[in-house]
């Protein structure tokens, strides 16, 4: 009788002792699993590594000032937390055909795009400060874009490679760029110059654009980059309805827009800032675990 009443009291304090286990173990892993991000496009997800854990993607040292910055975002949406590009995409050499998205808990924080290396950076990585020379007037850097530069497209520019983004100072220096290396020159120029101007990403008709957005003394300008007319003028943004933006960066900052896309607006409530962009200092190497 009471050897029986032992080894049931044994079999209770063993499958309390496993339920603990299996408490502790879900409570060590929910963390975990609630830090799962994702990189997307219309390829299956991406995970990004946070640089805590040490999962760094491995590339050269930049090279030159003329090259994107390496760095990492700290999203809105995570504070305190910093996020580098996901290594797997990282070691996708030849994936860059599309503009990528970042999310966080499936909300944007991020659009990521690849280089003239092939190596993938956040889109705020291509501003890279640069100023071919000062300028008196707002107007001024456009014409010399319209003069100095010209419009191609990545596939002739880039032949086998369907989407390449250069920085402002590549596309200066190659004398060519399709929408996004002239906006980024141009929005890059200007902000070097104190203007507050970012690039905007979206449509225009039924084709993905990109096109340069100053805000200046209270009021919202569009500049179309690619445009070859002279300009002394630039048009208000709610001129131009064709533009639907869904998102805008500068060289620190993402926002997306959070309503329709067919809206004239840059400003509302429906920009919400999603993530910032940090700078690694100089000079840099990362290795793969």
């Amino acid at each position: 009788m009471l050897g029986d009443l032992l080894k049931r009291l044994g079999a209770l304090l063993f499958t309390l002792l496993s339920m603990a286990l299996a408490v502790l173990a879900i409570l060590y892993l929910l963390p975990a699993a609630h830090k799962a991000r994702t990189a997307s496009s219309s390829s299956p997800s991406e995970s990004p590594h946070a640089p805590s854990s040490g999962a760094c993607y491995d590339v050269q040292a930049r090279k030159s000032p003329q090259d994107p910055w390496y760095g990492e975002i700290v999203s809105t949406l995570a504070p305190g937390e910093r996020f580098l590009i996901p290594r797997n995409l990282a070691q996708k050499k030849g994936a860059g055909q599309t503009l990528l998205t970042m999310q966080y808990d499936g909300k944007e924080v991020a659009k990521i795009a690849f280089g003239t290396d092939d190596v993938p950076y956040f889109v705020n990585a291509f501003f890279v400060d640069f100023s071919p020379e000062p300028i008196r007037h707002v107007w001024e850097a456009q014409r010399k874009l319209r003069l100095r530069l010209r419009y191609e497209l990545d596939s002739r520019h880039f032949p086998g490679r369907r989407e390449v983004w250069q920085t402002s100072a590549q596309t200066f220096r190659s004398l060519r760029g399709d929408c996004e290396d002239l906006a980024i020159f141009l929005a890059d120029w200007l902000a070097t110059q104190g203007y507050d101007a970012r690039v905007a990403v979206g449509t225009h008709g039924r084709d993905g654009h990109a096109w340069v957005v100053l805000f200046l003394k209270g009021q919202t300008f569009l500049i179309e980059a690619t445009s070859r007319r002279p300009a002394r003028l630039y048009p208000l943004a709610a001129m131009l309805p064709k533009y639907h933006p869904v998102a805008m960066f500068n060289r620190d900052t993402f926002w997306v827009n959070t309503g329709s896309p067919l809206t004239t607006d840059y400003v509302g409530k429906r920009w919400r800032k999603r993530s910032t962009f940090v700078r690694f200092p100089e000079p840099v190497r990362f290795f793969a675990p």
